[in-house]
């Protein structure tokens, strides 16, 4: 399970790490672009390279981050009886909308299962 952990967290850490560095780009282009009194195609164009690549990688990354969220919040949730699963929440919307009412289902079939054992 740690591993789920540690992979989930690098590949959410980069992801957002390149999401903000898109923004910084693009910051950082508005500036330049407002200082200097002579257009400057290239760096403009490189500058939006960048800004779009990295915002690709971003998403990229989140995508590829789910899988390992989903372990790792499951675990969280049914095993460690975690119910503040806030990053999950607001970082895979929608993800969460489904998957969490099936944890829950699992949850109580499981606790069903362990009263009917115990009786």
């Amino acid at each position: 399970m740690k591993i789920n952990k540690y992979v989930f967290y690098v590949l959410f850490s980069i992801s957002v790490i390149l999401f903000i560095l898109s923004f910084i780009i693009f910051i950082t282009l508005s500036l330049l672009g407002n200082t200097l009194k002579q257009p400057q195609p290239k760096l403009g164009y490189s500058l939006l390279i960048t800004i779009f690549v990295s915002v690709i990688l971003s998403i990229i990354c989140h995508i590829i981050s789910i899988p390992f969220a989903i372990k790792y919040y499951r675990y969280r949730f049914i095993e460690l009886n975690d119910t503040k699963l806030l990053l999950f929440n607001i970082f895979y919307v929608i993800i969460a909308m489904f998957v969490i009412k099936k944890w829950i289902n699992e949850k109580q079939e499981l606790n069903f299962n362990q009263n009917q054992e115990n009786k």
